[in-house]
């Protein structure tokens, strides 16, 4: 997975081109010695061009400073990467040229499998590749939003490496196109283990034409995940089974419990997802906060403040986010 390189290579003039703009990069290191952490390459060597597909589309939060902002220069940009177990904070500044503009897709859930009974990814890989090659057409950055792969179905239960390797292995092209300097991978619950193995964060944020935006693939919001992590990764694993042996019905039946157990629901007054996703962008000083999870795809203003969910690729389905800071548009599209 591209999650940039190690600060020093990030540093030297090199890779950033013509030092005229300031930028900083905040990481929560897993490690002592060396970071990983997501790093931001100059916008203005990406490529892109073109205009996504159709969908729901508004404006949103632009141009907004809040107090001890760190921001130096118009259109910089910041990016954090959470990692989790440590929270001391460095930073690091570098100075790097930046692209006029910062288009953003984000795509998210796709449960990519090693190819069994229990993969419900839904997609022929040369199908989903010509979606990647348009996104790759029409945004700078493309955001992998969590549960990209899928780990925690193996036959025998707590071999979530190997299925991740497995997976990987079971998906070469797409894993080939993830790895170019535009993907960023943030992991969710189902691809926890790429925190350790791929080096991936849990979470994201990045500013872009004075809009802070935070990305996290949202599963910390459900309390059987942060009280009884065991248990959830258990009743995935049992579900992966009804799956090989055609229960159908029955795993629809543990599909719609865990949604519900979720509780993400598109009315913010009931949906107790948004409000705990607003309480992490609050926690951030955030203007939009972007998750994935639910399968739920949504666009729900929040005051000020936005709140957008992905939906999910996995099931043959396609659901994907655009975001145009400098034209300050938001959307949730189903087709391309």
């Amino acid at each position: 997975m591209s999650n940039g390189h190690e600060f020093k290579s990030m540093c030297g003039s090199a890779r950033c081109g013509p030092a005229d703009v300031r930028c900083r990069i905040t990481v929560h290191p897993r490690g002592d010695t060396k970071h990983t952490g997501l790093m931001d390459e100059c916008a203005g060597r990406a490529q892109g061009g073109g205009s996504p597909g159709s969908g729901a589309s508004d404006a949103g939060p632009r141009g907004k400073v809040h107090r001890g902002d760190t921001r130096m220069a118009s259109g910089c940009s910041e990016i954090f990467a959470h990692r989790p177990f440590r929270r001391r904070t460095q930073s690091l500044p570098f100075r790097g040229t930046l692209g006029e503009r910062m288009r953003i897709a984000v795509i998210s859930d796709l449960h990519l499998g090693r190819r069994d009974a229990a993969d419900h990814f839904g997609h022929d890989d040369s199908g989903f590749l010509r979606f990647l090659r348009f996104l790759e057409g029409n945004f700078e950055r493309i955001v992998l939003l969590g549960d990209i792969f899928e780990t925690l179905t193996p036959r025998t239960p707590g071999r979530k490496v190997a299925e991740l390797l497995a997976a990987r292995a079971a998906h070469p092209e797409i894993v080939r196109r993830f790895e170019l300097p535009r993907y960023h991978y943030i992991h969710g619950n189902h691809d926890l283990v790429a925190g350790t193995v791929l080096g991936a964060p849990d979470q994201m944020i990045l500013e872009a034409d004075g809009v802070r935006m935070l990305f996290t693939h949202g599963h910390h919001h459900d309390w059987m995940i942060r009280k009884a992590r065991l248990l959830s990764e258990a009743a995935v694993w049992a579900g992966a089974w009804l799956r090989r042996m055609r229960m159908r019905a029955m795993f629809r039946w543990f599909q719609a419990l865990d949604l519900k157990i979720t509780n993400a629901l598109p009315d913010p007054a009931r949906c107790t997802f948004q409000r705990w996703a607003m309480a992490r962008a609050n926690a951030h000083h955030a203007d939009v906060v972007v998750t994935g999870h639910t399968h739920l795809g949504l666009r729900v203003e929040h005051g000020s403040k936005l709140f957008l969910n992905s939906g999910t690729c996995s099931e043959g389905q396609f659901s994907f986010l655009s975001l145009d800071t400098r034209a300050a548009s938001y959307s949730l599209h189903t087709t391309w």
